[in-house]
């Protein structure tokens, strides 16, 4: 996961910029970004902000959910 530094909050805007990434984003990546002029900033394990819940129908209809387990959040089906 990465996420880029600063957003749209007001009390960010202005900060320098930063590609904030998790690390299990490989090494060799990283070093890729940097050197493509990103400054890059490691954050904890599941700490690059963000999350997701997702639902899927498959083509017998059946609902399947997931949420991400960087912020409180589930995913709820209902038909």
């Amino acid at each position: 996961r990465f996420t880029v530094f600063p957003g749209s909050d007001a009390d960010v805007i202005g900060a320098p910029d930063e590609l904030r990434v998790e690390p299990s984003l490989p090494g060799a990546v990283r070093d890729e970004l940097a050197a493509l002029g990103h400054r890059i900033v490691v954050q904890p394990d599941l700490g690059a902000g963000g999350s997701a819940q997702l639902i899927s129908v498959d083509d017998r209809g059946v609902l399947t959910g997931a949420a991400d387990p960087r912020q409180e959040g589930v995913a709820l089906g209902v038909e």
